[in-house]
């Protein structure tokens, strides 16, 4: 996640960047997160990483480093994964047994556990998720 943390840097290195008008956005009590984020010892979760694009205006696809594009705020709130997915498997004709058993995209575990929103995949699965389907993270998420 090598990527992520290069945009994090470039961000929060931002000479425009207001770190007390960020944690605010966040409800912390500190900066520390964000320093931990830059030095990339530890990665955002995808509800952080969604926030994170939206107090930015950037799209996922920028933050993920996946296009010099920074995006035109154009982006909504991240939707319920679990909608997202499978109106997505249903648009590509994919079943659960294909992306399980057939081209081991994740455990049946892992999907089960997203159908029943006990859990969303993790910046890593996002990618591979977004590349099996051929869609943008930002599509996947339903942010755009």
């Amino acid at each position: 996640m090598e990527n992520i943390t290069k945009r994090l840097q470039e961000l929060f290195d931002d000479k425009d960047f207001d770190r007390n008008d960020l944690i605010k956005h966040f409800n912390f009590k500190d900066e520390t997160l964000f320093y931990i984020w830059k030095r990339g010892d530890s990665i955002p979760s995808l509800i952080n990483l969604d926030k994170l694009a939206r107090y930015f205006k950037c799209s996922m696809e920028y933050l993920f480093g996946r296009t010099e594009d920074f995006g035109e705020n154009k982006y909504e709130e991240m939707k319920s994964f679990d909608k997202q997915l499978k109106k997505i498997m249903k648009d590509k004709g994919i079943t659960q047994y294909k992306m399980i058993k057939k081209d081991n995209i994740c455990t049946s575990n892992h999907f089960n556990k997203w159908l029943k929103k006990k859990s969303i995949p993790t910046p890593e699965t996002i990618i591979k998720l977004a590349d099996y389907f051929n869609v943008t993270v930002d599509y996947l998420l339903g942010r755009e």
